[in-house]
């Protein structure tokens, strides 16, 4: 059935309501800092003005001010990080969600996982994820987890310039998808281009979007809204083409690299960094401090189709990864999201 531009935009208006009568609170935000450092300070109190977090929501660990400590051992990761803010939790009501703040350690040594992880799932050990592939609003108390995100990258101002960006969020650019063909006989890399299909099929009729399967390793003429490539493990990948991509307000990314995030606070690293997305301009994304398998990568059909349906950043990237206390990281503010108003205009001018 083929609705006008009118009925479809009427629909997803009311569609909009009731999304809105279900999202995400910044009550359910637990907001983390490292009390040692001012600049950390500075930016968890930012995002608390920016989101209008509670005050009694706001919680600060004390860390090593050497801004190069970004790996803990497990015994600093439980009695410096894990503990104190799974009490601080216990003390509150309706906590879904954490935000880590730039200066806090990322990786945890004996397990060469990360931070983030551990605390979604609270283990070190890693497990399924009970939100996996789900489309409805996260819930703590239902799954046993929380959706851990961070505000960081190469500078204060790349981590500060997310939470301007998930306020600003907008349903606006195109939408690129860069497989690489030579990944289809591989191992299991072929399901991260599968993925990619899978998205495009569910997603070509209302978007624009644009699937690449060509050997080529391609950028787009315009901002994006989101992105989906292997990064630095594509045959044919070029740093200068990496680097020019641009992004508008709230758009996300996912690339299939093992090492993404290891270099996430400091230039460098030998494959391409996420920290090179947000100096860019992107929202939200996903990266990887070890070898996670491609297993761990997000679905990039889950990741897009939850998000451009109005889930928010943090309910869309953990949908689409099957696991917890594992290797990755998902930088950005979780509740930024599109809102469904903004996405029925952009269906309606398309007509």
């Amino acid at each position: 059935m083929k609705f006008s531009g009118k009925v479809l935009l009427s629909l997803l208006l009311l569609l909009g309501t009731v999304a809105s009568a279900t999202a995400q609170s910044p009550r359910q935000v637990l907001v983390v800092y490292n009390a040692a450092n001012s600049e950390s300070t500075a930016l968890a109190k930012y995002y608390q003005s920016r989101r209008g977090v509670p005050s009694t929501n706001m919680f600060s660990v004390s860390w090593s001010a050497d801004d190069n400590a970004d790996t803990c051992t497990l015994a600093q990761y439980q009695n410096q990080i894990a503990t104190p803010i799974f009490n601080k939790i216990r003390q509150l009501t309706g906590i879904d969600y954490i935000v880590l703040c730039r200066n806090l350690p990322l990786k945890i040594r004996e397990t060469t996982g990360s931070v983030d992880s551990a605390l979604a799932g609270n283990s070190t050990v890693m497990r399924n994820n009970p939100y996996f592939a789900q489309r409805v609003p996260f819930s703590a108390a239902a799954t046993g987890m929380y959706l851990v995100t961070r505000l960081d990258g190469w500078s204060w101002q790349d981590a500060r310039a997310l939470v301007d960006r998930a306020v600003a969020a907008r349903m606006a650019g195109p939408i690129l998808l860069d497989q690489d063909p030579s990944k289809n006989g591989e191992y299991s890399y072929y399901l991260f281009n599968y993925y990619m299909d899978r998205a495009f099929s569910a997603l070509s009729a209302n978007y624009l979007i644009t699937l690449d399967k060509s050997a080529a390793f391609v950028k787009s003429s315009q901002p994006l809204k989101a992105y989906v490539s292997w990064g630095s493990n594509d045959a044919a990948y070029a740093w200068t083409t990496y680097n020019q991509l641009r992004f508008t307000p709230g758009a996300i990314a996912e690339t299939a690299v093992s090492t993404s995030a290891s270099n996430l606070r400091f230039p460098g690293g030998g494959q391409s960094q996420i920290a090179e997305l947000i100096r860019n301009g992107v929202s939200g994304v996903k990266g990887y401090v070890s070898e996670p398998q491609i297993a761990a990568t997000a679905q990039a059909h889950i990741l897009l189709i939850n998000y451009t349906s109005g889930r928010n950043l943090a309910e869309s990237f953990y949908s689409a990864s099957k696991f917890l206390g594992w290797k990755d990281v998902i930088v950005g503010d979780p509740l930024c999201r599109f809102a469904l108003l903004q996405l029925s205009r952009e269906k309606s001018s398309q007509e």
